[in-house]
């Protein structure tokens, strides 16, 4: 907290565009702590809080909800186990969800949350979830899957597409079309104007209009990926062709960062010149330095015994651990 603290007063950074946010899973705290911490990070104005919903960690929208700490700041990622109840709970708040599909699919956390038409058979909990309007996406670790939101928001919805005919095939149906939560327009709106509003943002970015950020990002139309499809309909191109090599131009707050596909150099602040050693950094640099930095932690990581660390992250998080199964 210490730490929190001297950043916060430092901050914020890159020119305003960089402020903190707080991600807190201790719930197994006592309550005074708890709600302790969250008035001492929101008397720092702190717009957003993310917790972890994973069933490993228990009902964290019930525990929030209790200390009567669930409001419009928090934003839970994945979702974990959420009922019909804790769905209203988190609309009522004002509340936010964010989706990782990538992730999620990929480590046993069920279907994401971000698409209502995936739940049309009630889900997992077995009764209906309703939570497209207060989600979000998001691309959780570098270290297991890409960086990039569209991505996330193609794997999303075709997994919910995906859940949502099969629903019908059961039954001996063929839907002849798809919900309007389950269009490439509903995708775009997770990609952009939803994430603005899941992190209090909403009236400064997430859309082209006046007033907002100068904040772009420009398609090659005639890239091999999106050729015809852009021309056809350009947020079905995006959604379901592109890649991040097809982003020709990014502007932030109108500053131009990336030109003809490649990233510009950029000013370092004032604040880490001291770690930098230079004014201005551009990619190639910092790649190099993070292929060093990775050499350095995997010298460090190749000494750990990850059974011992395993033992100890279970017990520091109370984790039931009579939950988890072996299988084959």
């Amino acid at each position: 907290m210490q730490t929190f603290e001297e950043l916060t007063d430092q901050g914020p950074f890159g020119a305003g565009r960089v402020t903190l946010g707080f991600a807190f899973d201790l719930f197994f705290l006592p309550p005074d702590v708890v709600k302790g911490v969250f008035s001492q990070v929101k008397s720092r104005g702190v717009r957003t809080i993310t917790t972890h919903g994973s069933v490993s960690l228990g009902n964290v929208v019930q525990s929030l909800a209790s200390l009567d700490l669930l409001d419009e700041s928090i934003i839970i990622s994945h979702g974990g186990e959420i009922r019909s109840a804790d769905a209203k709970l988190i609309k009522r708040a004002g509340a936010h969800i964010s989706s990782t599909p990538s992730s999620e699919l990929q480590m046993a956390m069920g279907r994401p949350y971000c698409f209502d038409a995936s739940f049309i058979d009630g889900g997992v909990a077995g009764d209906s979830i309703g939570l497209q309007d207060n989600a979000s996406l998001g691309v959780d670790c570098h270290t297991i899957t890409g960086g990039s939101i569209l991505t996330e928001a193609r794997i999303g919805l075709q997994n919910a597409r995906n859940t949502f005919g099969e629903y019908h095939m059961k039954q001996g149906k063929i839907p002849r079309t798809v919900p309007d939560s389950l269009s490439v327009e509903a995708a775009f709106n997770l990609a952009t104007v939803k994430g603005a509003e899941a992190t209090n943002m909403s009236k400064d970015v997430g859309r082209i209009a006046e007033g907002f950020k100068a904040d772009l990002v420009i398609f090659d139309a005639l890239s091999p990926s999106m050729v015809a499809a852009a021309q056809h309909d350009p947020v079905a191109a995006i959604i379901l062709h592109s890649t991040p090599a097809d982003i020709d131009t990014v502007i932030i707050d109108g500053v131009i960062r990336k030109r003809n596909g490649k990233l510009l150099p950029v000013m370092v602040d004032a604040a880490a010149r001291n770690v930098t050693d230079e004014a201005t950094l551009d990619w190639v640099t910092v790649a190099r330095r993070i292929i060093s930095s990775r050499a350095r932690m995997q010298t460090e990581i190749d000494k750990m015994d990850f059974e011992h660390i395993s033992d100890a992250l279970f017990k520091v998080f109370h984790i039931d651990e009579s939950r988890l199964v072996d299988v084959k």
